[in-house]
């Protein structure tokens, strides 16, 4: 979903004409999603079937959509993001004696794969081709459950249970009684309403920040992080042509802090990004086929294999990789155990990891070096190593 901090300064100014245009243009949105699915709300949606709607005060385009039928949708930009019925207050309720048979744990996922096929999703887009997590909840006894939550995980997202689509089942009565979708592959543009949204306060910021290196000044640091960049990638033998020219490259951001630190990301058209610190010096690089990356998702298939080098191998060629940039690994405490993480999810068989080494501060630790590498090739997808190692 499109990143709000643009609009943290500003606060939706919302006004009957406003919530009617939103209104005109999400309600045929949410029309198509229930006739789709098949969840049972009536359709067309209209804005007589509308109870309520609540505007989010940092999304300009977040809302909460509530119908009269009990049903509500949560959307951001121009997607829904989540919904809900009436089912979920029920759900404690003392169920009848002769309550119906639960529906299996395969029926549920069954259930919850066709919905997002009849919604027109690309299962493996939403990573829910693999296994997925699967919570059962109130038990009935015999091993049978009331409800189940079904989650897919994001595997980029380094083991953590982060979602990328999730479902709640009423295994009784067979039904979804709540979705809620956390894919980039899903995201939507800002919607273009017939009215102009207004703000109480400042309009948003515009996406260039004040401490952004503009003009001449950001010509010279893009010539020397080109040298540098050019320097550096023999070094770790990348698959790049060098020397760089400005033609390579994509776009590049220079800002700088307080302290008068820079940060620089140079970015080539070939989809590499360098990152650079103070006098253009190098910090680290990621690579087109970064998989730990949690600003877009990535297409499994590309990634699937077997490891060929064991945890400490990857460790070892990365330390390596370290000394051939000229750099002494006891100085980023890379004579100690480094902490080891691989993707997230079930069934997940891509064989990369993401190795990061800490010192330990009097308060908390500092990570020093972190890469990610392909055990199956022993190519580095990514290296940045902390100037700040002190």
């Amino acid at each position: 979903m499109t990143n709000s901090l643009a609009y943290m300064t500003a606060k939706l100014k919302v006004t009957p004409a406003f919530t009617k245009a939103f209104l005109a243009f999400f309600l045929p949105i949410i029309s198509d999603f229930c006739s789709k699915s098949g969840l049972p709300v009536p359709t067309p949606v209209t804005e007589a079937h509308v109870r309520k709607v609540k505007f989010s005060t940092i999304q300009p385009f977040g809302s909460a959509i509530y119908l009269d039928s009990g049903w509500n949708f949560i959307t951001t930009d121009g997607a829904i993001d989540s919904f809900d019925n009436p089912y979920q207050s029920w759900m404690l309720r003392p169920l009848p004696p002769d309550h119906p048979e639960p529906m299996s744990r395969d029926e549920a996922i069954t259930m919850c794969r066709k919905f997002l096929v009849d919604l027109g999703y690309d299962l493996e887009a939403l990573y829910a081709d693999l296994e997925p997590n699967f919570k059962p909840d109130v038990r009935l006894g015999s091993g049978k459950y009331r409800w189940y939550r079904i989650t897919w995980v994001k595997p980029q997202y380094l083991e953590r249970d982060t979602p990328s689509v999730e479902f709640l089942i009423d295994a009784i009565n067979r039904r979804i009684v709540h979705g809620f979708f956390l894919n980039r592959n899903l995201d939507k543009p800002l919607p273009k309403l017939a009215v102009e949204p207004e703000y109480e306060y400042p309009a948003p910021p515009p996406v260039e920040a004040d401490n952004t290196v503009k003009g001449e000044a950001k010509q010279s640091i893009l010539l020397k992080s080109l040298a540098s960049a050019s320097d550096y990638i023999p070094k770790l033998h990348l698959p790049i042509s060098t020397p760089l020219y400005t033609n390579d490259v994509k776009w590049l951001k220079a800002e700088t802090n307080s302290a008068g630190e820079y940060f620089i990301y140079l970015t080539l058209k070939s989809g590499w990004q360098f990152n650079l610190g103070n006098e253009c010096k190098m910090v680290g690089f990621y690579s087109p086929s970064n998989f730990f990356n949690w600003r877009r998702e990535v297409r499994l298939k590309d990634y699937v294999g077997s490891p060929k080098l064991s945890k400490t191998e990857c460790a070892k060629r990365i330390r390596d990789q370290v000394i051939a940039l000229g750099n002494n690994p006891r100085d980023f405490a890379m004579n100690h155990q480094p902490e080891i993480i691989g993707p997230a999810g079930n069934g997940v068989k891509v064989p990369r990891y993401l190795i990061s080494w800490y010192k330990n501060l009097k308060f908390g630790r500092l990570q020093t070096v972190s890469a990610e590498i392909d055990a199956a090739t022993g190519n580095l997808a990514s290296l940045i190593i902390n100037p700040d190692k002190e």
